[in-house]
């Protein structure tokens, strides 16, 4: 039970306080300064959208190269990235395309339609939901928009945050 202080502001006790706010915030700013990328691509449960059923890693195709592009709805550089791919969508047959998010199903279905009508639509891709909050801890991205291109095998190729590198991720998936 929180406890006041003389002016009626509010204090947790030391145990919620760890547990519930520093705890995660400090894993946060603790994955979000790492210098160093993810070089294999971690084991991971996501919610396929809008179906809900479950998608893990096990679901990948074989042999194919998985191009991850982590978003927000209201991002930007995540609006102009997924443009620049949407234009671009005949070159990205080849890899497994997973677009994930921890955005809410109706914004994500408008965001599509706006900046992705085709990418999303390609059978390659699949649109993922990450309730569980799993991808920054895992794949330890550094912002918005993070793309990760692996290799059949799961083998980290190539990873950025900048809009720019689409180029770079179109000339490694088709070298």
């Amino acid at each position: 039970m929180p406890s006041s202080n003389k002016k009626g502001l509010f204090f947790a006790p030391k145990t919620l306080l760890m547990t519930k706010i520093l705890f995660p915030a400090l894993l946060i700013l603790l994955c979000l300064g790492a210098s160093a990328q993810v070089q294999n691509m971690p084991d991971f449960t996501f919610k396929r959208m809008p179906e809900g059923t479950d998608y893990v890693k096990k679901d990948l195709p074989a042999g194919k190269k998985t191009f991850f592009i982590f978003f927000d709805v209201t991002c930007p550089h995540c609006q102009r990235t997924i443009t620049e791919l949407n234009r671009r969508h005949k070159e990205l047959s080849a890899p497994s395309i997973l677009l994930l998010t921890m955005d809410k199903k109706e914004d994500v279905m408008a965001f599509r339609e706006k900046y992705g009508k085709d990418l999303f639509r390609l059978k390659n891709t699949t649109l993922l939901f990450d309730g569980q909050r799993q991808f920054i801890a895992r794949f330890l991205p550094k912002m918005f928009p993070a793309m990760y291109l692996f290799n059949p095998q799961g083998g980290l190729l190539l990873y950025s945050n900048e809009e720019k590198d689409v180029d770079q991720f179109i000339r490694m998936i088709h070298p």
